[in-house]
């Protein structure tokens, strides 16, 4: 009775995390909808902090209250802000060479010279959040109307080199470069992730530079369930190049195949050509192949996009020497700002915002299948892919339709959009957007299996 009266009732949680301070503000709490949610309505949740520093966590009911679903997930998290704060050791290891318990004697590095990025990641432990540069508006009293126009969020980088004796030096040469996971899907990864130098040049390298600027225009896949590549946990018997990789759940898109195999027909290689959307790394794997062939046996994993990326510099001293070892820094996109529906299908489908406020590049057709990317957009629809689910239906013919271009089978009754929209020309038809076109009672692939027509109770 308690259980329900606390959770069903006053929908409360109580004893979440530990060490805020209950003199303090309560914390921004950030809630992350998982992306296997049925929709991306975000909860309204009171946060207060109780007297031993836990959160008491409390659910507010709105007008969005009956658009969850049972089963919806949310990733609850916040971070804490520490401004003008160098965490860098600054002072000359002649000053703190004598002791282990707080000075440089037991470092790793003592007596080597030392390249360092800041703002610094403590070693791995702390990844560091970029701001977003994404589309803004400002009201423009001359037009009475908006401006939109990127606002640039950009995050200084600086690397300092250090000699044997804990002097700087002041004059290195300093070699910047982005580490990605992938490529943008639209081609040019500067309009995803660039490094400006002092000449205002952006790029994914930058050279002789002790400072450059990051520019981040994009979410790096973090929430869009794509696949970067599988992990071979066992390589079975009998396959031959070419079998096809699937995944069964709610994603789409996935292009993938078995690239390279041993005498044996043993796994050894896997080619991911199109990463695909929606989907999570518990999703089932299948693997084709023919009849009789006797393969069997391969486990693959799901490799998905983490959403980070790596900043590593290299360093030259004044001298001419090379340090051997590279300095490196993980970054993550900041998930405070606010995204638009539209910045929400570019970086979906493009990794990028870029394109946001370029009113021209609305109206062109990337793909060529007689949607605009204004229109794409409109039904979320890849606007790099003339058919996104891979169902074999277009996605202007998707339109005309009124199926789902993310979902190979909108009504869920078993039956592709494909099959049921070309069983409308036919005697026996299938509505792809009702599971049950005759309103019978039997879902229409039930009803196709006993050569039923569903247009006829």
């Amino acid at each position: 009775e308690e259980l329900d009266w606390e959770y069903r009732v006053n929908k409360v949680l109580e004893g979440i995390g530990r060490g805020f301070d209950p003199s303090s503000p309560a914390p921004a709490i950030i809630f992350t909808p998982d992306p296997n949610n049925h929709t991306s309505t975000m909860p309204n949740v009171q946060v207060d902090v109780l007297i031993d520093g836990s959160l008491k966590l409390r659910i507010i009911d709105d007008e969005n209250t009956s658009k969850y679903y049972p089963g919806d997930r949310f990733s609850v998290s916040f971070r804490s802000v520490s401004n003008d704060i160098n965490f860098m050791e600054s002072h000359l290891f002649s000053e703190s060479n004598q002791t282990f318990f707080s000075g440089s004697l037991g470092s790793g590095t003592v007596g080597q010279k030392r390249l360092v990025i800041t703002p610094g990641e403590s070693n791995g432990t702390n990844v560091i959040e970029v701001p977003l540069s994404m589309m803004g508006r400002e009201w423009n009293d001359t037009t009475l109307d908006w401006n939109y126009s990127i606002h640039e969020k950009p995050l200084q980088l600086k690397a300092y080199v250090y000699l044997e004796d804990g002097s700087r030096d002041l004059a290195p040469e300093i070699d910047w470069r982005i580490i990605r996971e992938f490529n943008a899907s639209e081609g040019n990864n500067s309009r995803m992730v660039n490094l400006e130098d002092s000449n205002g040049q952006r790029e994914q390298n930058a050279t002789s530079e002790e400072e450059v600027i990051l520019h981040l225009y994009s979410l790096l896949r973090k929430t869009t369930g794509s696949i970067l590549g599988f992990e071979i946990e066992q390589a079975g018997t009998g396959y031959v190049v070419g079998n096809a990789i699937t995944l069964s759940g709610t994603g789409y898109g996935l292009e993938a195949e078995v690239s390279a195999v041993n005498g044996s027909g043993e796994i050894t290689m896997v080619e991911v050509t199109e990463g695909g959307f929606g989907y999570s790394e518990d999703d089932p794997v299948s693997i084709s192949s023919l009849a009789g062939s006797g393969a069997s046996g391969a486990v693959l994993k799901p490799i998905l996009a983490t959403g980070r990326l790596i900043v590593e510099a290299n360093a030259t001293t004044s001298t001419g020497v090379k340090l051997n070892n590279p300095s490196r820094i993980t970054l993550v996109p900041s998930t405070q700002q606010e995204l638009s529906s539209r910045a929400i299908w570019l970086n979906h489908y493009l990794d990028t915002f870029y394109h946001e406020t370029n009113s021209s590049w609305w109206a062109r057709d990337l793909d060529s299948d007689g949607l605009t990317n204004l229109q794409e957009w409109g039904q979320f629809s890849n606007p790099l892919k003339t058919d996104t689910d891979g169902d074999g239906l277009l996605d202007d013919a998707e339109l005309a339709n009124k199926t789902k271009p993310t979902s190979q089978d909108t009504d869920g009754d078993g039956l592709d959009d494909k099959n049921e929209t070309d069983s409308l020309s036919t005697d026996i038809r299938h509505s792809p957007i009702l599971a049950d076109s005759d309103h019978v009672g039997i879902d229409d692939k039930k009803e196709f299996e006993m050569g039923y027509n569903s247009n006829e109770p």
